[in-house]
């Protein structure tokens, strides 16, 4: 088993539940999100993107408590065409604090100019990948997520300095303000996740076996008959799910808008109105 020469490192494994190459900057980035919908980044696509040592990187980030808490492995494919190996991977609010701590002089000038890119817009670039590929909005959900983030890791630099903030009331009440705010960006946050990892509900499920039940009695003796095998096919390929009930919660509206236009196609007719229908 290959883990990208850094055995003798004990990390955390994750489990994917679905991956993306993420193009930044002229670079092929592999990632994956995992089943609470955190993300992580190739440790070794990053370094190779930076010209920076995988192996000497890699140590850096497990040594530094800030950043071995963001480090996990993980089996993804590394390319487009590559094979899926056991990967060490950065989670990605960790990436811009890990190169925070890089000596840029050593790089060549073309890196030091991509290290500005990639903390400050890789986060959201990666985000938007991710949320559009499961049928999220993206634009109020990555504001979210970011906005939560950034608010994270400037709560985790003041916890380094609490001692410190408790000879200063002002300062410290400040902390205790930001923390009430971080407790609610969190549950915003875990609320949007949920969407991404949770699957139909049962409710839902019913929904959808009306609609279907709704195009194969609407479609009998049409030229555009379906049957109910052929209406489930035509959802699971549509949404690249083994089963339909592996769709996630946050698309069912998509769901339903895509039985909408079948039963339209299958029978000609106008969607209906009635909001019993589908």
């Amino acid at each position: 088993m290959n883990i990208d020469d850094h055995q003798e490192i004990s990390v955390q494994e994750e489990t994917a539940i679905d991956q993306r190459i993420i193009p930044f900057e002229g670079d092929d980035l592999a990632a994956a999100i995992v089943q609470n919908g955190t993300i992580y980044i190739s440790i070794p696509g990053l370094c190779r993107a930076l010209g920076m040592n995988v192996q000497a990187q890699t140590r850096r980030i497990s040594r530094t408590r800030s950043l071995a808490k963001g480090l996990r492995q993980i089996f993804i494919q590394t390319s487009q065409k590559g094979s899926t190996r056991l990967t060490y991977c950065l989670r990605l609010d960790r990436v811009a604090l890990w190169l925070a701590g890089i000596e840029t002089d050593r790089l060549k000038p073309q890196f030091q100019a991509k290290i500005e890119a990639y903390q400050d817009d890789l986060a959201e670039v990666a985000t938007v990948i991710f949320f559009q590929h499961m049928g999220i909005a993206p634009q109020a959900n990555t504001q979210t997520v970011i906005e939560y983030e950034a608010l994270r890791d400037i709560l985790r630099l003041m916890v380094d300095h609490l001692s410190a903030l408790a000879q200063m009331p002002a300062q410290l009440d400040q902390v205790i303000s930001m923390l009430g705010a971080l407790t609610k960006q969190q549950t915003i946050t875990a609320s949007a996740v949920s969407g991404l990892t949770s699957h139909l509900t049962p409710a839902q499920k019913s929904e959808v076996a009306n609609a279907v039940n709704i195009i194969v009695k609407d479609s009998a003796n049409k030229p555009g008959q379906l049957n109910h095998a052929q209406v489930y096919g035509a959802l699971r390929k549509h949404f690249n799910v083994a089963k339909y009930d592996e769709i996630p919660i946050a698309q069912f509206e998509q769901v339903i808008a895509f039985l909408r236009d079948l039963w339209q196609r299958a029978t000609a007719g106008k969607v209906p109105e009635q909001k019993n229908l589908f």
